[in-house]
């Protein structure tokens, strides 16, 4: 049983509000003829937009972070924390 929002119609959009989207990172070309490493890059291009077209009306449907029952992150994780360099050592 799926909980929908009442101005969605489960009958008219039974996957609501999509699936979740993971955009596919940059082909690796290392190694492929030149021509061929052009062309892979520009249909991953294609494939990217469509990809972030479908994540962006995803994402405006589903639940912002200060609802209680929205789930964690499901995008690429957040990256740690800057560390701070250690001291310098005085030279003598």
């Amino acid at each position: 049983m799926r909980d929908y929002p009442s101005d969605i119609d489960p009958d008219g959009q039974p996957d609501w509000p999509g699936f979740l989207v993971h955009v596919e990172p940059r082909p690796d070309t290392r190694g492929v003829p030149r021509k061929a490493a052009r062309a892979l890059v520009s249909h991953w291009e294609v494939r990217r937009a469509a990809e972030l077209r479908n994540a962006r009306q995803v994402d405006a449907q589903m639940p912002g972070p200060c609802d209680p029952t929205a789930a964690p992150a499901r995008h690429a994780p957040v990256a740690p924390a800057h560390r701070a360099a250690p001291p310098r050592r005085r030279r003598r």
